[in-house]
């Protein structure tokens, strides 16, 4: 039976993941949707790397779709996008992502890491603290424990540690700082310091401790990481597999939203190359694209980057971007000893940060490395790439290795303090104009643009529209 349909459209307006969510969930909802999409990356945040007509994933693309706590989600209606966000309802994501794309859902072995010249299990992406008594000495090991006691009877370490009675306002105090409290000086040196330093050289120390994430990085309880010290029982156990999608990126979630919102009968489908005004209307709002003015009715969706909709409508909002250096190497899958789960490098003498691993997009029997490298990188990018490979045995000594792309360019948005700050006096000055649109996704919340927060997004715009 098929969904009564509205008498006026939804019109949506940008291409992120979350636009498409909430245009298709719209249109199974009997709703009439108007969506003007972007000729150029579909899916935001989440396209691909597209060089010579290749599609290259842009960095390590896992999908999150159960953690240990999970349980029978709220309602829909008490999602609220940044923290926490879409971790009550990741069933609810979990289950939308197997209906769009089940079939090409791979679920990965445990992430490894590379430190102090070897491979040993993730503590850090899985936040299972288990494997780190094997992987410190017996001095280093006491030392992080008497730090962790010391931090616990310190008055000015006490606001910031997690487990006390009143719970710490993350948001309001730096990750560097709150990592310095829960983990003590020697872990936080061992494991926090040389990876956040790869990832946003110079730059880290300035992120707010909820959005730590966004620079993927973890916060332990001092009590959970004392007992693994002391190789006692731990009380939490995590429970995060990673899965990816068979090819490594994220475009099928694009293309089978895309293919559900073009095939169905009540939308009318428009593509722009460049929206450039964003203004207030007697009826709705006036908006400019490719040079040419509309005037959009209510209910109007704006699923736009933040700076694009903030600049169109004439609000300075320059967020700063941190440099990405990413190289892409093929290799004959018999001559790597690694693959296809994540590896994380430590080890401050390798540039590389995060490998991750895709099938080659032109050649069978071919491995893709998609090799993440320092942001402060000095030397030549394909370099530093193949000898952090081969240092780490991660490719066959003398083996081939093959240049399918590079990337080096400001890429990574800063989730800093500053930024954040930037992004709410735009967001001020745009919700002053008072135009008659909704603005969701990132566009709402600084930094709750990951595929979990925009899926949820998506789904419960549609909800309360439809």
């Amino acid at each position: 039976m098929t969904a009564p349909v509205s008498a006026a459209p939804v019109t949506l307006l940008g291409g992120e993941v979350h636009t498409l969510v909430a245009a298709a969930d719209l249109l199974a909802a009997g709703e009439k949707v108007t969506a003007w999409l972007p000729r150029q990356r579909i899916g935001g945040g989440v396209a691909p790397f597209q060089p010579e007509h290749t599609s290259l994933p842009l960095g390590f693309r896992l999908l999150e779709l159960d953690y240990e706590e999970s349980q029978a989600p709220p309602r829909l209606e008490e999602y609220r996008p940044g923290c926490p966000g879409h971790r009550p309802f990741i069933r609810v994501v979990a289950g939308y992502l197997e209906d769009l794309v089940g079939d090409a859902i791979v679920t990965l072995p445990p992430t490894r890491m590379w430190t102090r010249g070897r491979f040993v299990p993730d503590i850090l992406h899985t936040v299972d603290l288990s494997p780190l008594p094997a992987m410190l000495d017996s001095q280093t090991r006491r030392r992080v424990c008497r730090e962790l006691r010391e931090n616990l009877h310190k008055k000015d370490t006490a606001p910031l540690l997690l487990g006390e009675k009143h719970p710490i306002q993350l948001q309001k105090h730096s990750y560097a700082a709150v990592s310095r409290a829960n983990h003590g000086a020697t872990f936080d040196k061992e494991f926090i310091t040389p990876v956040a330093e790869k990832i946003l050289p110079g730059q880290w120390q300035d992120v707010p401790a909820d959005l730590r994430r966004k620079i993927w990085m973890p916060l332990f309880y001092p009590a959970t990481l004392q007992a693994a010290c002391e190789n006692k029982p731990l009380s939490f156990r995590p429970h995060r597999p990673y899965s990816r999608l068979q090819n490594g990126n994220f475009d099928l979630i694009t293309q089978r939203l895309l293919a559900r919102i073009s095939t169905h009968p009540h939308a009318d489908i428009h593509w722009y190359d460049q929206c450039e005004g964003l203004a207030p209307a007697r009826k709705g709002i006036h908006v400019r694209l490719d040079g040419a003015s509309h005037t959009i009715s209510p209910p109007v969706l704006l699923g736009l980057p933040p700076e694009h909709i903030f600049t169109a409508a004439g609000i300075p909002c320059a967020l700063p971007k941190a440099r990405v250096v990413v190289v892409w190497a093929e290799v004959e899958t018999d001559n790597t000893t690694a693959g296809p789960e994540l590896l994380l490098t430590i080890d401050k003498e390798i540039d590389i940060h995060r490998v991750s691993f895709a099938p080659s997009p032109k050649k069978p029997g071919r491995l893709l490395l998609v090799t993440e490298l320092r942001g402060d990188l000095s030397g030549d990018p394909w370099q530093a790439a193949e000898n952090g490979l081969r240092a780490m045995g991660v490719v066959r000594k003398n083996a081939p290795l093959h240049s399918a792309g590079c990337l080096d360019a400001p890429a990574l948005p800063v989730p800093s303090f500053a930024a954040r700050a930037v992004f709410n006096k735009a967001k001020e000055g745009f919700t002053q104009l008072g135009l008659q649109a909704h603005l969701f996704g990132a566009a709402e919340i600084f930094g709750a643009n990951n595929l979990n927060e925009q899926i949820m997004q998506g789904i419960t715009i549609a909800r309360s529209l439809s």
